[in-house]
């Protein structure tokens, strides 16, 4: 019998969309029947998800490859995932489309955060010789005023 998609599944033929607000766990299910037993395995974006689960703690995949769970919801796991169901009768691949909503500004992204610590350095730095300056102005005017002559 060739592999169908059970309910349950957040994946479909037709494509479907999963929304997630980072920084939540979220899964992506693709629970199947066939017989015999289908394999499955997990594509994003086209290319296999090995590449992404290999050496990453936040991402696996459990129940026999049936679920894709993901510890935290972040932009990079945004994209088309493909579960690619198959075995010697047929071969099916439902999708989905998902997408991280509410992710801060990329802080996990260091060049992102060099720039805003010097920006914020250079502020300061800047605030400080203003406050300087305008100290050193009143110092003056009162010296000046010093030194008229009372009249």
């Amino acid at each position: 019998m060739a592999p169908w998609v059970l309910s349950g599944s957040n994946v479909s033929l037709e494509g479907t969309e999963i929304r997630v607000k980072a920084p939540f766990p979220f899964f992506i299910a693709c629970y199947v029947e066939g017989r015999p037993k289908p394999k499955i395995t997990w594509l994003k974006d086209g290319e296999n998800i090995e590449e992404i689960i290999e050496n990453n703690d936040e991402v696996s995949l459990s129940v026999d490859n049936q679920i894709l769970d993901f510890k935290f919801a972040k932009n990079k796991y945004e994209g088309k995932y493909e579960c690619n169901v198959e075995n010697r009768v047929g071969h099916i691949q439902p999708s989905t489309n998902v997408i991280i909503e509410g992710e801060a500004l990329g802080f996990s992204d260091p060049k992102l955060v060099i720039i805003i610590v010097s920006f914020t350095f250079i502020i300061v730095i800047l605030f400080s010789f203003v406050i300087i300056l305008v100290i050193k102005n009143k110092k003056d005017k009162n010296i000046l005023n010093d030194m008229l002559p009372l009249q």
